[in-house]
C-alpha cells in the first residue's frame, strides 16, 4: 500500500524546493532508483528500536514511511511512539541530539491496558512537540509520515496522512537549531517519561521505506544500522530490514 502519489510528489518538490536555490532545477531531479549504503551493523538502545540509516556527507532532508497503528498491552500507563525522523541518535559532531521527527503516540487505558487513544505530532528537538490538527486514530488505521528539512537550514516541513480516514494535515516548521542531515531514522520508541513503561505491541512495519538526498539519490534501509531496547540485561524488541521496509516487534 503506497503513500498518496499526490501528496509525496508535492511535498519531496517543495522540500527540494526549499534546499539553496543554485541547485538543480529541482524538476530536473529522479527519485526512481534505489541506493545502497555499506553500513551493517547492530546495537542495543534505552528507547529505540527500528533502522538508523548513516551518511557522512550529511546530504539526507526527507524521510518517509507508511505503518499501520498496532493493537497495545501492557501495564497502566504503558505506552508507545511510532516515528520518522532526520538525525539525532548517530548525528554527533555539532548537531548533537536535534533530531526532527514526525510520529504518533499510541497509549492505554489505565483501566484494563489496552488501546485507548492515540494523538499525532512532530518535533524539531530540542523545541518542545507540537500535536498534528488530525485525532481520531484506530487500530488498524494506515498511517503514512514523511519530515523534510535541508541541510544546515532552520526550515522544514512535517505530514502526516490517514489514509484510512483519508484525512492528512502539513506543518511548516522553523527552529534555531540546524539539521545536519547524517542519519535517516524509522524507530518504534518507548516514552522514558514519568517512568511509562514500553506498551506491548503488535508488530508494527514501516512500508514504501525511503530516505532522499539533496543530490537526487534514494536510499532504502537494508543496509542501516538496527536498533533494539534493552531494558537491564532484557531485549524487549526484534528488528529486521528489507528493501524498502523495517519490520520491529516486541518480544
Amino acid at each position: 500500500m503506497r503513500f498518496n502519489s499526490l501528496l509525496i510528489s508535492s511535498f519531496l518538490l517543495v522540500s527540494v524546493g526549499l534546499t539553496d536555490c543554485r541547485r538543480t532545477d529541482p524538476r530536473s531531479r529522479s527519485y526512481s532508483g534505489v541506493e545502497r549504503l555499506t553500513n551493517v551493523r547492530s546495537r542495543n538502545s534505552s528507547n529505540w528500536a527500528g533502522a538508523e540509516l548513516g551518511i557522512d556527507n550529511g546530504a539526507f532532508f526527507s524521510v518517509i514511511g507508511t505503518f499501520t497503528i498496532p493493537e497495545i498491552s501492557g501495564p497502566i500507563s504503558s505506552d508507545v511512539n511510532v516515528w520518522v525522523g532526520i538525525d539525532g541518535d548517530g548525528a554527533g559532531g555539532t548537531c548533537g541530539d536535534r533530531v526532527l521527527q514526525a510520529g504518533v503516540t499510541i497509549y492505554g487505558d489505565p483501566a484494563n491496558g489496552h488501546f485507548q487513544d492515540s494523538y499525532a505530532w512532530f518535533w524539531w528537538f530540542p523545541a518542545n512537540a507540537v500535536q498534528f490538527e488530525i485525532s481520531n486514530f484506530s487500530v488498524g488505521d494506515v498511517i503514512g509520515l514523511v519530515v523534510g528539512a535541508p541541510v544546515n537550514s532552520t526550515y522544514g516541513l512535517a505530514m502526516i496522512e490517514n489514509r484510512t480516514k483519508k484525512q492528512a494535515a502539513i506543518a511548516n516548521l522553523s527552529s534555531t537549531y540546524a539539521l545536519c542531515g547524517q542519519t535517516a531514522e524509522w524507530i518504534v520508541e518507548a516514552s522514558l517519561e514519568d517512568d511509562e513503561p514500553l506498551a506491548n505491541f503488535s508488530p508494527v512495519t514501516f512500508t514504501d521505506v525511503r530516505a532522499y538526498t539533496h543530490d537526487g539519490h534514494t536510499y532504502g534501509p537494508q543496509d542501516a544500522t538496527i536498533l533494539n531496547i534493552l531494558n537491564g540485561s532484557e531485549v524487549l524488541t526484534s528488528v529486521s530490514v528489507s528493501e524498502d521496509s523495517v519490520k520491529i516487534e516486541h518480544v
